[in-house]
């Protein structure tokens, strides 16, 4: 077990050395971290390693220890339902009244998002690891997990997300930043280790089949273009430029897909949040993220007359009686990009609402319902 932990740790130190391209292309020096030959405790051992590993890449210190709980996997799930019971708004009617499936994201997330390996805890401030051999697999999730403590630790990830969650796409676009920057410094310790541990590594991940639902879209999104958008925004300013985007973080899923939208300082534009009658249960932004997944009935975030064109939107869904309905008023580039959504969205949404466009402005109201 020594043996074989020892050749480990020298992979991650191989690792340390090779991470310049993911860390927005400067050289990492390797970690200062020991490793902790006076314990039986696997995790314990290398704690210390991994995270020299993460301040290196990140360019930042732990202010305090992380507490590293390893715990049964049934418990790990047990202590995520319990942080993510947290609502502030119900998004579910929102997704009811797309008819779209359950969101894969709380309306205030008090931990990381959903992965069967680890998870961080807003609340606790733990790193809870699943319980199994220590293998590369355990080890990538645990660097994945420290980042998450390592920003939060400095950038208060909670507050942050306590400030974007009353607009959805507002919240998304935080949780993609949180996600991505994890993912890409996990991704630079698993691409130097050697092709045995990535073989293990990637035995532990699912098929990789496209996302068909709102909640694998969710997931998805925040995974794959939030990793993406930390890794244009480290490739133009470094770790310093990431730092930045915590303190002023992305505004909405469009900047997400489109980062030089980020770097360049374009924002969605306000949209006053239009008023119809019933009872107020949820309100915000859909964003290019969520009126894409809405055209395509759930199977896909990416859809070009949102993506190209889409200014800013404003949604409030009510509920009248058994019967829940959004309405969004969304401002486009230009008339024929607002005629082409309109045209999109009538198709989408038939005979259980309806859409209605505001000429001379570039911009649409759509009403879709379900009871």
């Amino acid at each position: 077990m020594r043996l074989r932990l020892g050749a480990a740790i020298v992979v991650l130190l191989l690792a340390v050395g090779a991470a310049g391209y993911y860390a927005g292309g400067r050289p990492v020096a390797p970690g200062t971290g020991v490793y902790n030959a006076k314990t039986t405790n696997a995790v314990t051992a290398a704690l210390p390693l991994l995270e020299a590993f993460v301040e290196r890449i990140r360019g930042q210190a732990f202010e305090r220890p992380v507490r590293v709980e390893v715990v049964s996997g049934g418990v790990l799930a047990r202590q995520r339902v319990a942080a993510l019971s947290v609502p502030t708004a119900d998004r579910a009617a929102t997704a009811r009244a797309l008819h779209l499936g359950k969101p894969a994201t709380p309306s205030l997330p008090a931990g990381t998002s959903a992965d069967a390996g680890g998870y961080y805890s807003f609340r606790t401030r733990v790193v809870y690891l699943a319980s199994g051999p220590f293998d590369a697999y355990r080890r990538a999730v645990l660097v994945h997990e420290l980042t998450h403590a390592l920003d939060d630790q400095r950038f208060d990830l909670r507050a942050l997300s306590r400030a974007a969650a009353p607009n959805a796409d507002r919240l998304r676009a935080v949780q993609a930043l949180i996600e991505g920057d994890a993912a890409r410094v996990e991704h630079t310790f698993t691409d130097g280790l050697s092709a045995a541990d990535q073989a293990t590594i990637t035995a532990h991940q699912p098929p990789n089949a496209t996302a068909t639902t709102l909640a694998g879209n969710e997931a998805g999104f925040v995974a794959s273009p939030g990793q993406q958008f930390v890794l244009t925004v480290a490739q133009r300013g470094g770790e310093a430029a990431v730092d930045a985007a915590f303190l002023r973080p992305p505004d909405s899923s469009l900047q997400i897909l489109l980062p030089q939208n980020y770097v360049s300082g374009v924002s969605a534009l306000g949209v006053i949040a239009p008023t119809p009658s019933g009872t107020t249960v949820d309100q915000g932004s859909l964003g290019t993220f969520g009126l894409a997944t809405f055209l395509t009935d759930g199977r896909s975030y990416l859809n070009a007359s949102t993506t190209t064109h889409w200014q800013g939107d404003s949604y409030r869904t009510v509920t009248t009686g058994a019967k829940t309905c959004i309405t969004d008023d969304v401002l486009l580039s230009s008339g024929p990009a607002r005629d082409q959504l309109v045209t999109a969205l009538r198709t989408t949404i038939g005979k259980r609402g309806h859409v209605a466009a505001t000429p001379p402005d570039d911009a649409l109201t759509f009403t879709s319902c379900s009871s």
